[in-house]
C-alpha cells in the first residue's frame, strides 16, 4: 500500500525508476560482500532488492493496465505476466550460463551480479528513453 500510494502521488515511471536504482544498487553490494563468510553481510544488498521488487511489480501492472482500453485489462494483465515469467525464466537461464562460464563460485556470483547491474541500468535507460517519447506522442 506504500509503494501504491507513492505511484498515485509521484507516478508509476518515478516508483519504477526508484525499483530498477535500489536493483542495481543492491546488485554492486552484492557483488563486493560475495567473498565474505557471515550471511549478516548480505542482509541489506537482500533488503534493499526487496524493497526494489515491491517498487517494480504493483506500478508495472499498473502501467500494463493502463496502456490498453478497460475491456481489454485481462489482455493487458495476461501480456503483463508472460513478460514477467518469460524474463524471469531467461535471467535464470542466463545467470546459469555465466555462472558456469567461471570455475570459481564467488568470481562468478561476482561476474553475474555486475552484469545484472549493468543489464538494469540499460533497461532502466531504455525505459526512461521510451517513457518520453510516449508522453512526447501523447502531447502531441
Amino acid at each position: 500500500s506504500w509503494i501504491g500510494g507513492r505511484s498515485e502521488r509521484l507516478g508509476p515511471s518515478r516508483v519504477i525508476m526508484t525499483g530498477l536504482s535500489l536493483f542495481v544498487v543492491a546488485s554492486i553490494l552484492l557483488s563486493i560482500v560475495a567473498g565474505q563468510p557471515d550471511a549478516a553481510w548480505f542482509v541489506v544488498p537482500l533488503l534493499l532488492f526487496g524493497i526494489g521488487w515491491g517498487a517494480i511489480l504493483g506500478p508495472s501492472t499498473l502501467v500494463a493496465l493502463g496502456a490498453l482500453p478497460r475491456e481489454k485489462a485481462a489482455v493487458a494483465m495476461g501480456t503483463s505476466w508472460t513478460v514477467h515469467n518469460v524474463g524471469g525464466a531467461s535471467g535464470i537461464a542466463f545467470a546459469i550460463f555465466l555462472m558456469r562460464q567461471v570455475d570459481d563460485f564467488r568470481h562468478g556470483y561476482q561476474t553475474l551480479m555486475l552484469a545484472l547491474a549493468a543489464i538494469i541500468l540499460a533497461a532502466g535507460a531504455l525505459y526512461h528513453v521510451l517513457s518520453r517519447e510516449s508522453v512526447a506522442v501523447a502531447i502531441d
